[in-house]
């Protein structure tokens, strides 16, 4: 059987797994409308629910439902009703908007005591459906203890790539919206392994659907926040912008856009295993010593023990184990963890090479220096076959351009510029589009964006590269 056959039949068993996950929750709340709490009537609509909740979980899949504009999803699923289950959709879908919920998550542990009460809840609460109703009923679940049960609330925020509010935003304005919705998703995903709480994946998958969609449509304007550096949030835009970089070349490779989810997933956890290490180390301010330096190669293996107590070894834990294992291994073995067997996933080769990039074009609370990105690039191509999968090197660098977006250039005018765009086609690597952000008199602009291909025209050319951190720019302020 091809694995097209078998995703499609996985993605029938698991929208049939939705239906019925509706189908029960609204029979059980009708059933708690009928009989007091803890009624013997109640239990068996309880325990049908948490059938299908186990069920789902089996399959290595989420209990969760989204209410998006207008419809009921099931990870990036869209729930169909059959004839007979209208009724049930269209209940649930009004019960969410009443309690002002745009998404409930059953996590693996569940109990039919958290299921009951969450109910219970949810009948009693009365007010008409606003933010304040939502923190009402996020209170009263965090009164009954019921941790178990997970609910987003109805914003545009959880709902950004299927409004029509989302649609008629500029790209730049939806572009800033994923990206820090990312980094929230990175933040609790390191939250909760710090804390040794199951990650819930299901936030972070549906910001990186987002992400791919956005790469897909105009990639510029998402690619601009990578130059978000700032070293009081590096372990937060870190992740994310690895994850940027390595689905856009994933992307180029050809991979679907499932498995370029799949990818970004596991570029957001590819360092997880620092959350195990102290705290002191990873925020220390000089050079790292030898012995320090032994205590940070260990991330990789602890990451690996992290991701392994989850106990979903489905594909996507199982390539995230290997990035998190992989990803600091180099192409030609010569990095860290260092053992015989020298083979390495294709994610974990792309997600090297993003590693890198973000890193030394980055300041580090133990590196202070960031590089440009021209230098990095320079770098990178003098490390292909050695550090980098020279094949897929070139596919990075034909995505990021000889000059990548936020570089910095004097033109022979005095004037100074920002890329702002690369072009797709390899022969137009060296001609992207920039912005003007500084006049011949050193004054700042906000310029017009030209083509360099069509510098001739208007006298100029481009004399070379600026360092931006040697005169203190920041070139995310004139991109974000």
């Amino acid at each position: 059987m091809d694995t097209m056959t078998r995703q499609d039949q996985l993605d029938k068993a698991l929208l049939q797994s939705g239906r019925n996950l509706v189908t029960r929750f609204f029979v059980l709340i009708k059933t708690a409308q009928n009989y007091t709490a803890g009624h013997a009537a109640i239990a068996p609509a309880v325990e049908q629910l948490l059938a299908v909740i186990r069920t789902m979980h089996r399959m290595n899949a989420e209990a969760s439902l989204q209410l998006r504009g207008g419809y009921l999803f099931l990870g990036d699923l869209r729930l169909k009703p059959e004839t007979v289950g209208f009724e049930a959709f269209s209940f649930m879908m009004n019960e969410m908007k009443r309690c002002f919920i745009g998404g409930i998550n059953f996590f693996p542990e569940v109990s039919p005591t958290d299921i009951s009460g969450f109910v219970q809840i949810l009948l009693r609460i009365q007010s008409p459906p606003s933010l304040q109703t939502f923190s009402e009923l996020q209170n009263l679940l965090h009164a009954a203890r019921i941790s178990h049960i997970e609910l987003e609330v109805l914003t545009e925020k959880t709902d950004y790539a299927y409004t029509d509010d989302a649609a008629r935003m500029d790209s730049k304005s939806r572009a800033r919206r994923i990206y820090f919705q990312a980094i929230s998703a990175v933040d609790d995903i390191m939250s909760n392994a710090a804390k040794g709480k199951s990650l819930q994946l299901a936030k972070a998958k549906r910001v990186v659907q987002g992400m791919v969609d956005q790469l897909i449509s105009d990639p510029a304007d998402l690619l601009g926040f990578t130059t978000l550096k700032g070293q009081e949030k590096y372990t937060s835009n870190h992740p994310v912008n690895v994850c940027i970089l390595s689905m856009l070349v994933g992307l180029k490779a050809g991979l679907t856009k499932n498995r370029c989810c799949e990818l970004g997933l596991s570029a957001f956890c590819h360092d997880i295993g620092k959350t195990a290490l102290p705290q002191g180390l990873l925020d220390k301010e000089t050079d790292l010593d030898q012995k320090e330096w032994q205590e940070m190669y260990k991330h990789p293996l602890l990451g690996v023990k992290l991701l392994l107590e989850l106990k979903q070894l489905d594909n996507l834990n199982a390539r995230m184990v290997a990035v998190a294992f992989e990803h600091h291994r180099q192409h030609d073995f010569s990095g860290y963890p260092r053992l015989p067997y020298q083979k390495m996933s294709l994610f974990s080769k792309i997600i090297s090479m993003a590693d890198d990039y973000d890193a030394l074009t980055s300041s580090r609370v133990y590196r202070r220096e960031a590089k440009s990105p021209d230098k990095v690039i320079r770098y990178m191509l003098s490390k292909s076959g050695k550090s980098y999968d020279p094949v897929l090197l070139k596919l990075f660098v034909a995505m990021i351009g000889v000059y990548p977006i936020g570089t910095i250039l004097l033109l022979n005018t005095k004037e100074m510029a920002i890329v702002v765009k690369n072009k797709p086609a390899a022969a137009m690597l060296k001609t992207p589009l920039i912005k003007l952000i500084a006049s011949a008199a050193g004054e700042e602009i906000d310029g017009e964006v030209v083509d360099t291909a069509e510098l001739a025209a208007s006298g100029r050319a481009i004399l070379g590269v600026i360092d931006a951190t040697t005169l203190g720019m920041d070139p995310a302020g004139f991109l974000v």
